[in-house]
């Protein structure tokens, strides 16, 4: 289980405009993750089921993902919050990979909208 910040259909949509899905890759974009585990053991204890914003500020790819980092007030346990959008599993990529991404480049104005949920 973990707590997420979960993506919108429509959020979704907007991504697969702006990231079209690669035919090799697995094509993701569900959540921002806030922590492992339920919600009561990290900082969005009492925000479930609460709505928040998003804008993509960055971008990052290596040869196991593709993510994009956000600006949210939605708090959460990563340095870097992001919502991994695509995974090469042919390259061995799993979708906690994104939390390695070094090398972000910027993106402006994708505006994405999500709820606070566990899932799992």
């Amino acid at each position: 289980m973990y707590t997420a910040l979960v993506l919108t259909e429509a959020s979704r949509q907007t991504l697969l405009r702006e990231f079209p899905p690669r035919a090799d890759w697995e094509w993701v974009a569900h959540h921002m993750t806030i922590n492992m585990g339920p919600a009561k053991d990290g900082p969005a204890a009492d925000l479930l089921g609460q709505s928040f914003g998003m804008i993509v500020k960055m971008w990052a790819r290596d040869e196991k993902v593709l993510a994009v980092g956000v600006w949210t007030n939605c708090p959460s346990v990563n340095p870097i919050k992001h919502i991994t959008i695509e995974v090469n599993r042919a390259a061995g990529g799993k979708p906690k990979d994104s939390n390695q991404l070094t090398e972000w480049k910027d993106y402006y104005g994708i505006e994405l909208f999500g709820t606070v949920e566990e899932v799992g």
